[in-house]
């Protein structure tokens, strides 16, 4: 064995098997498979072009730069993608930096390349020319690539009649004429894969190219040259111009075919149609693309403002709610239940994207999923560690759509259902006694450790929590009682382990010959808060979204401190992990602002400069380069906890009171600055204000009267005021710079002292 001690091998895969989480390693077994694939195809036909994440991969010269490990090639480093989707298409497109458009599940895409006087360019291996954007008043997505003589406009969306196609409206300027072309390329990878086309052919009469056989593209303009490369013949080579070739078929995935155009002085226009479904052909019409966006546009409109809307005086926060608004539309949520396959989405991230939904007002689609994913969740079955979290994740979103659309009817149609998924519940969490906690394990991604996390034990004790309050709204008082009580005593477990973490010392975990096998649960004894790293951050989620109330202001104040001394980065870097969790920074900066730490606001401008105007946010990222390293590039669960943040910036909603301007900034009411919130759902309602700043004044009108009225509206401010009274509000305290009011009133006036 090369002086490696076989009894060392012995010890290590018993100690792997002991302390490691096997479930959470062997989900790693398809990445190493595509890495090894990615690997064979780059290295054996290394002639080819290769993607905007491979190239600058291994470029020297590219500020994403990283060794290639032998063996295994996997996309570490920009996953930057926009995803599409035409709304009710379970299909989706992504589009990365250089505005490469791949289809979410399949491996082939199209690029855009330029020939100009037998110098070739490509948009992936030039990227510091190209600018990328998502319009938020159309949902439209463009790519705009601009060199020296040239600049193309490349720009998606959807097709209104077809639920599975979408336009490609091609707009390239040419300066001067210098024999230039442009080239149409249908390429073997996606964004995270190489090889995968077999087949391409293109029938020159209805101008439909077909990919492994099935209708994928319809080109308005027939091409005046058509190129073709495999792995026999090499990739596309402009010098063999004068060859047409209508098919090409590799053997090894890796069959490509490009469509060039001669291009003249001034603007060039070319429009592409793709078709994502496996069953309906291309419809080969001629269509009037300006009308095709238009309707589109219009369409989209409508959707945006839908919901929740505001006008706010710093407008990359404005744009931002409507850019993450139309990022999170892009869930295809007609058949749920294929989607969330499709879309890699468990139902921890359903809960966190319902969640972003209804603070939208997007009922009709939070309703949409949980109808279709009810299936997911079956009453009789024996109680495991993933399916008891997976119930508490549905109920939770469950109980969040409650509690912000105040669907009484629902509740009480599907409260049946959710008892029968509750009650056995109890059972399960009362094997939690002092010490002793009944599985050794954790749902927490990426953390292999093989140990208990209070993070699961805050989602069981809030589940409770949930399903009292609901039975209570349903007048059903038995049921609140049973489900409070537990939750009670659970949440007399976390405050005691969260309180005395600072003396938990680590020792490795417990030592039974029966860590990791899923009949342990039933005996387990393992001491709480022996993990002592990075991990220990998620004790936060006690304060959102778990919210513990045996824990006071002071205790959530002093969890945080307890993160920041290990987290000094925004957004929050792990180092195990080796970059940004997205997912967490935003959950943390919730929390930031529950406790009123004006840390938020500089998470927050990090994350917007991440997101840039494309206006979406990745799993995890790289803090040097903002560039996506791990998970989904475009990831729809971060973007909706985002928009849970953004609104918590303008106001949190509790069952005490309404917190409007939480942590206020003094640009935000400079003289002649306007605020306005229009039906921005709450847990009391619709909320309906405006804010107009003079040189002397902050006025505040309230209208549209919620269904509730709050007990108590907290007002802040960024500067000390004196507040008007009238007569219909109350003031019930003063607090430096905040009010605490009582009432609903139509206008309140705070002078500038």
């Amino acid at each position: 064995m090369n002086g490696i001690n076989r009894n060392s091998l012995f010890n290590l895969e018993k100690f792997q098997n002991k302390y490691i989480d096997q479930d959470k390693l062997s989900l790693l077994a398809n990445d190493v498979h595509l890495g090894i694939n990615n690997y064979f195809l780059f290295q054996n036909f290394f002639n080819f072009r290769w993607p905007y994440w491979l190239y600058n991969t291994y470029s020297v010269k590219s500020k994403t730069f990283n060794p290639i490990n032998p063996f295994l090639l996997l996309n570490n480093n920009n996953r930057d993608w926009i995803s599409f989707s035409n709304r009710h298409s379970l299909n989706r497109i992504l589009i990365d930096p250089s505005g490469m458009i791949s289809p979410s599940a399949d491996c082939w895409s199209v690029e855009f390349w330029m020939l100009e006087r037998n110098i070739f360019y490509r948009p992936q291996e030039r990227i510091s020319s190209v600018a990328q954007n998502r319009e938020t008043d159309t949902f439209i997505i463009n790519t705009k690539w601009k060199e020296a003589n040239f600049e193309l406009v490349e720009s998606i969306y959807g097709i209104n009649e077809d639920a599975d196609s979408f336009a490609v409206d091609i707009n390239c300027i040419l300066h001067k004429n210098l024999s230039s072309c442009l080239f149409i390329v249908i390429r073997p990878y996606n964004s995270v894969s190489l090889g995968g086309v077999g087949s391409i052919d293109y029938n020159e009469k209805t101008k439909v190219l077909k990919i492994n056989g099935k209708e994928r593209i319809y080109f308005e303009s027939k091409p005046g040259y058509i190129l073709a490369g495999n792995s026999i013949a090499g990739d596309i080579d402009f010098n063999r111009r004068s060859e047409k070739a209508d098919n090409v078929k590799c053997a090894f995935g890796m069959a490509a075919m490009a469509f060039g155009y001669k291009l003249t002085r001034g603007g060039n226009d070319y429009n592409l149609r793709i078709n994502l479904s496996d069953h309906v052909m291309l419809n080969t019409a001629r269509m009037d693309y300006i009308k095709l966006r238009n309707k589109y546009i219009e369409y989209t409109n409508i959707k945006i403002k839908d919901g929740f809307k505001i006008s706010f005086p710093e407008k990359t926060f404005q744009n931002w709610i409507y850019g993450a608004k139309i990022s999170a539309s892009n869930f295809p949520y007609e058949d749920s239940s294929k989607a969330v396959h499709l879309c890699n989405t468990d139902l921890k991230s359903i809960f966190y994207i319902i969640s972003g939904y209804n603070r939208l007002g997007f009922f009709h689609e939070t309703l949409k999923i949980l109808e279709l994913t009810t299936d997911r969740i079956k009453a009789k079955e024996k109680l495991m560690f993933q399916n008891v979290l997976d119930r508490c994740y549905f109920l939770n979103a469950v109980s969040d759509y409650f509690r912000l659309s105040r669907d009484i009817e629902y509740l009480k149609v599907k409260y049946k259902y959710l008892r029968n998924i509750i009650l056995p519940l109890i059972q399960y969490s009362q094997a939690f006694k002092g010490d002793k906690r009944k599985y050794k394990k954790n749902s927490i991604e990426n953390y292999y450790v093989l140990e208990y996390h209070i993070h699961d034990l805050l989602l069981i004790s809030y589940t409770f929590n949930e399903c009292s309050y609901m039975a209570r709204c349903l007048g059903i008082f038995n049921d609140e009682k049973k489900f409070n009580k537990e939750n009670f005593r659970l949440e007399e477990l976390i405050a005691d382990e969260i309180k005395n973490f600072k003396s938990a010392v680590p020792d490795g975990g417990a030592s039974s010959e029966n860590d990791g096998n899923e009949n342990y649960e039933s005996d387990a004894d393992i001491k709480p808060a022996r993990y002592k790293n990075e991990y220990s951050g998620y004790n936060i989620f006690a304060g959102y979204p778990f919210r513990v109330k045996a824990l006071t202001d002071k205790d959530l104040k002093a969890i945080i401190g307890q993160i920041s001394g290990i987290f000094t980065e925004n957004p929050l870097y792990f180092k195990s992990i080796g970059c940004c969790d997205m997912f967490f920074s935003v959950i943390f900066a919730i929390n930031l602002l529950i406790v009123k730490n004006a840390r938020v606001h500089s998470i927050i401008e990090k994350l917007f400069e991440f997101g840039k105007e494309k206006y979406i946010l990745p799993d995890y990222t790289n803090p040097k380069t903002g560039c996506g390293t791990r998970g989904e590039g475009d990831s729809l669960k971060v973007i909706c906890l985002f928009i849970t943040l953004l609104r918590s910036v303008i106001f949190i909603d509790s069952q005490d009171k309404l917190d409007i301007f939480p942590v206020p900034k003094a640009e935000w009411f400079i003289e002649g600055s306007e605020i306005s919130v229009e039906d921005a759902p709450s847990l009391f309602g619709k909320i309906n204000f405006k804010v107009i700043s003079t040189k002397n004044e902050v006025q505040f009108y309230f209208t549209g009267l919620p269904k509730y009225l709050p007990p108590g509206i907290a007002i802040n401010l960024p500067f000390p005021t004196k507040i008007k009274q009238e007569d219909d509000f109350l003031v019930k305290k003063e607090m430096g710079n905040s009010y605490l009011i009582h009432g609903w009133p139509s206008i309140i006036r705070f002078f500038k002292r």
